[in-house]
Formats: C-alpha cells, structure tokens, sequence
C-alpha cells in the first residue's frame, strides 16, 4: 500500500469518528433534555395530585349524600316512636286510650 492511501484511510476514520463523536454528543443533549423534561412533569404531575386530592369526587359525594339520607331516615323513625310514645302516655293520663 502507498503512503497515499493510507493517508485516505486515515481520513476517512478521521471524518467517521468526527461524524460519531458529534452524533453521540447530540444523541447526550437530546436525552438529557428529556430527562429534564421527566423530571418537569413529575414535579408538576405530583401538585397536580395534591391539588385533586383536596377535591371532593363525585362518587365520595354520593355515597356521603347517601349515608346522610340514612341517618336522616332512622333520625325522623327514632322520632315518629317518640311521638307515638308520648301519644299514647298522653291517651293514658287523659283517660281517652283504650283499656
């Protein structure tokens, strides 16, 4: 082989490695762009999460609307048996029960 060509060749590797080298270092500004733009969204993915946390859903609501139309309702029936409980105490004391 000439000293010509080896002088090609090792150009050659030299613009290939050259080529290489700054596609690895664009490739590295690339993924580390990213990485910071993970590390962005989790940040902004966790306060969002704090912030729907304080909410109310809409199925905690219901079920919360439909325990206290229960505790209502046994509410109103402890009531109703006191009053029929004085009615008939009051029927007693008036004479108008019947005995």
């Amino acid at each position: 082989m000439t000293p010509a060509l080896y002088i090609g060749i090792a150009v050659a590797s030299l613009i290939i490695n050259l080529m290489l080298g700054i596609i690895a270092y664009l490739g590295k500004m690339v993924i580390d762009g990213v990485k910071k733009d993970v590390v962005a969204l989790r940040v902004a993915d966790e306060k969002l999460a704090d912030k729907l946390s304080d909410f109310t859903h809409k199925d905690d609501f219901k079920e919360f609307r439909r325990e206290q139309q229960d505790l209502f309702r046994q509410m109103f029936d402890k009531l109703d048996a006191i009053n029929d409980k004085v009615a008939n105490k009051a029927d007693r004391v008036n004479g108008t029960g019947s005995q």
